[in-house]
């Protein structure tokens, strides 16, 4: 563990184990993290990925998934500070008591489409905080036999928030679904961009909830680098689904002629008066 704070980015941290923060902690300085992954990193006491004693998070572009912690903050903690997450996915994080994904004691957490999903702990499957501040974020499909959310303060939803489950995170807001049927989530894979994430498939209850006009101003691209929004309307979490649009095939004037040709001459057998044209325009027999 060392004193100070952290800038990653554009870094991936993978397979690592220590008794406190399996791929890195400090004891007071705070972290920032970019475009980066933390997959699959061990802790034999606390936070499966981070640590920090008191300082705070801001994380934006990048993917913690399959983090482990015996005890608490299955992904990343702090024992003080706060978080702020952005366009990032938190995903298959463990924790064997509380804070599935994100643990911190006395901080807030702040969402901005974010997708924490399939988390795993007794206590707070996702999050174990004081309070929770959220806005387009999905936060999904709880394990562990704990709740989405353990908060021992307030929550205060910005809107269009939608949690599967239960009704522990608080969102009331406009546009929030709590409670709300499967989220349709692929599993996580690479869908372009520098971090893997989870996609929602077609007819997801994901896709376009959130109006243009209410789609936040200060984000517009998700994760991966993708537009928002798509087709007049933003998704929630992570994820912006892209629209493909698919195009008639264009025919050279010699398709054409011999599409003709070859109508003409299967018609030509039952129908034997048939005028057809010709090459040069002109009406054939």
């Amino acid at each position: 563990m060392t004193v100070g704070s952290y800038t990653i980015s554009n870094s991936t941290f993978s397979g690592n184990t220590a008794d406190v923060g399996g791929a890195t902690a400090t004891f007071s300085g705070s972290y920032t993290i970019s475009n980066s992954t933390f997959r699959g990193n061990t802790a034999g006491f606390s936070a499966g990925a981070t640590r920090t004693a008191s300082g705070s998070y801001t994380i934006t572009n990048s993917t913690f998934s399959g983090n482990t912690a015996f005890k608490s903050a299955g992904a990343t903690g702090t024992s003080g500070g706060s978080y702020t997450v952005t366009n990032s996915t938190l995903s298959s994080n463990t924790a064997g008591l509380d804070g599935g994904a994100i643990f911190t004691v006395g901080g807030q957490v702040t969402l901005t489409y974010a997708t924490l999903a399939d988390n795993s702990a007794p206590i707070g499957a996702h999050i174990a905080a004081d309070s929770l501040v959220a806005y387009g974020s999905a936060i999904v499909n709880p394990q562990g036999g704990g709740a989405n959310c353990n908060l021992s303060g307030s929550t205060i939803s910005n809107g269009f928030n939608y949690t599967t489950d239960d009704t522990s995170c608080g969102l009331t807001g406009t546009g929030d679904t709590e409670n709300g049927p499967d989220a349709q989530l692929r599993p996580l894979a690479n869908n372009g961009g520098q971090t893997q994430t989870r996609l929602p498939a077609a007819g997801s209850p994901l896709i376009d909830a959130i109006n243009q006009a209410d789609c936040d101003p200060a984000v517009t691209v998700d994760q991966r680098g993708v537009s928002r929004p798509q087709d007049g309307a933003c998704d929630i979490g992570a994820v912006e689904v892209q629209r493909v649009t698919r195009q008639a095939p264009v025919l050279s004037i010699w398709g054409v002629l011999f599409l003709l040709t070859t109508l003409c001459g299967v018609g030509s057998v039952s129908m034997r008066r048939k005028r057809c044209p010709r090459a040069d325009g002109r009406a054939g027999g």
